[in-house]
């Protein structure tokens, strides 16, 4: 069954990734990489009135959670940003091939329990994937960098209980669903969990 139409809105924020090209490591050193994105996202945030909550860049791919102004739709933000960010590496790189292996992936997160979850995933990434031990080490993330202008739309305190357990602390306590859920869940153009079977 194809992939259905992503909608586009200003009401919600999306969970963004695109992974590079044939899921290699992206041509130059990651430092660089990030500081192409960290430019062109800084752009994006002052011209196209785009909002971004979290941004996470890894070795061959990206995850971003953010939101749009009602006078842009994500599609041409993103146009923008990708093909930004690919001439750019392309010109250090000195390289002329696709960047990224195809267009960017968007779902949309239409409540405040499913951003909390797809939150906490985006800045776990490196956690999990077992670059480091907690997210404050993880240099390439917009929690550990003021780098990147970034904003929340819900309140951190009413998503977590802020008073009792703060940010840094909630992030480091593990997912509440396995990464296999939250990431089938997130290639649906609308978020939602997909549970996993278990089988006797």
């Amino acid at each position: 069954m194809p992939r259905r139409k992503l909608i586009y809105t200003d009401y919600y924020p999306y969970h963004v990734t695109a992974r590079a090209n044939n899921k290699e490591w992206f041509y130059i050193p990651k430092e660089q990489v990030w500081k192409i994105f960290v430019k062109e996202l800084n752009l994006i945030v002052l011209e196209e009135k785009f909002k971004i909550h979290a941004f996470v860049l890894m070795d061959n791919h990206y995850h971003m959670l953010c939101s749009t102004d009602d006078s842009k739709d994500l599609g041409v933000v993103m146009q923008r940003l990708q093909k930004n960010v690919s001439r750019k590496i392309n010109k250090k790189a000195d390289r002329i091939n696709h960047v990224f292996g195809g267009p960017y992936k968007g779902s949309l997160i239409t409540t405040p329990t499913y951003y909390k979850t797809v939150l906490k995933y985006v800045f776990r990434n490196p956690v999990e994937a077992g670059i480091v031990s907690k997210v404050e080490d993880y240099k390439y993330s917009s929690l550990n960098s003021d780098e990147i202008t970034t904003v929340f739309p819900y309140s951190i305190d009413s998503l977590i209980n802020y008073r009792a357990q703060k940010l840094i602390p909630w992030l480091n306590g593990g997912l509440e669903r396995s990464p296999k859920e939250i990431y089938k869940g997130l290639l649906k153009t609308e978020f939602k969990p997909v549970l996993e079977r278990s089988y006797r």
